[in-house]
């Protein structure tokens, strides 16, 4: 299995792909017809297409183990038994934090076609039995199936436009008890958006991904402190990950 190579493939045959389009996206909002046969639309991969969304996954955990077991020793779980990462793809967090933390259980939600790649994941960590693997749609009706008092959102509010985000944001406070926390892992950009270039190509790359009509954006900590009390969190944290990588925390 690909670890840390995996996002040096996923750049190779999508990402960097994709940045040819650029100039017609922004043109645009979306990419151009053809482009459509070399990189497959990304809410197809996740809805139906097995390989595809494997490979994704695969380039998920290299981009983002390193922060998560960074996390995993930064974040005080000892105080918590149980968590539940919403999108959590090949299962990287869940499997981090579950070794890391023996007292505490950990369940992956993603989409049923990252099921057997979590599943291989956990295997392969040892972790069957503390790691469940659980398919489950974050923008269905439905509340997050799980009872848990930490609830991760791993490079995933960042995809999203802020009624999406919102509507994550809100999910996560409702499944959780009162003192639970939400954790959301993204490269934070400054409050002035001034002197975040890594951060604001990965908006662009969102821009690729999704177009215009998602407006999907990288946020500040502070946008991230007004959303969430807005929702009702009672206050927030901010840990720092491998590079620009943060953890924004709030706590209900």
């Amino acid at each position: 299995m690909m670890t840390w190579g995996g996002i040096l493939c996923l750049n190779a045959d999508r990402s960097f792909p994709m940045f040819t389009h650029l100039p017609h996206v922004l043109r645009h909002g979306e990419l151009p017809p053809e482009s459509k046969q070399s990189i497959p639309d990304i809410l197809t991969t996740f809805g139906s297409d097995v390989a595809a969304a494997e490979f994704f996954a695969e380039g998920m955990t290299g981009a983002s183990l390193g922060n998560f077991n960074l996390l995993a020793r930064s974040f005080p779980f000892a105080r918590y038994t149980s968590l539940g990462d919403l999108g959590g793809s090949s299962g990287c967090l869940a499997c981090c934090v579950a070794a890391a933390h023996p007292h505490l259980t950990a369940t992956t939600y993603d989409l049923a076609p990252v099921h057997a790649a979590a599943e291989r994941h956990v295997r392969a960590q040892g972790l069957e039995g503390r790691v469940q693997v659980v398919d489950y749609d974050f923008f269905s009706p439905a509340a997050v199936p799980g009872r848990h008092d930490v609830i991760a959102l791993g490079m995933v509010l960042h995809d999203w436009g802020l009624p999406r985000k919102m509507q994550l944001l809100r999910k996560a406070y409702a499944a959780l008890p009162p003192g639970g926390a939400l954790i959301a892992i993204d490269h934070l950009v400054d409050c002035r958006r001034a002197g975040s270039p890594l951060q604001l190509g990965m908006s662009l790359t969102m821009l690729l991904e999704f177009g215009a009509a998602e407006s999907a954006f990288d946020y500040s900590y502070e946008e991230f402190c007004g959303w969430v009390r807005e929702v009702g969190f009672s206050s927030t944290q901010l840990i720092d990950l491998v590079g620009t990588a943060k953890a924004a925390v709030a706590y209900k």
